[in-house]
């Protein structure tokens, strides 16, 4: 495992993987058959993680290392077969990290848990 440094803040615990920032500023890792796609925000002011979370569904919920957030896993169709997506938001004090974690089977689903359990944020 690598812990690939972001910006922000925030960083990402990651299998053997490609990881580059893309042109549109976001960042995504990639491994054989899961991807990770990531954006990041920052607020000038400060802002509690609590406020920038607002309120939540009942157990969309999600606290990862000095982050709180929710995930939600879609699942969709592209070229007929299906793609899940756990999909969400990780606050911390003046940031939000909006991740998408795709893969091919539903087998995958504790993988895209622990990626998302990856996460962590140093407000340094």
């Amino acid at each position: 495992m690598t812990r690939w440094l972001l910006w922000a803040g925030w960083s990402v615990e990651l299998p053997a993987c490609t990881a580059q920032r893309n042109p549109d500023g976001s960042w995504s890792a990639w491994g054989e058959d899961w991807a990770l796609d990531v954006n990041i925000f920052e607020i000038g002011d400060v802002v509690s993680a609590d406020t920038l979370l607002g309120v939540v569904a009942a157990g969309s919920r999600r606290d990862g290392d000095s982050w709180i957030g929710t995930e939600q896993l879609l699942v969709e169709q592209d070229s007929g077969r299906p793609v899940y997506r756990l999909m969400g938001k990780a606050c911390a004090t003046s940031t939000i990290l909006q991740f998408c974690v795709s893969y091919l089977s539903s087998d995958q689903y504790e993988f895209a848990r622990a990626v998302v359990a990856g996460l962590a944020h140093d407000a340094g």
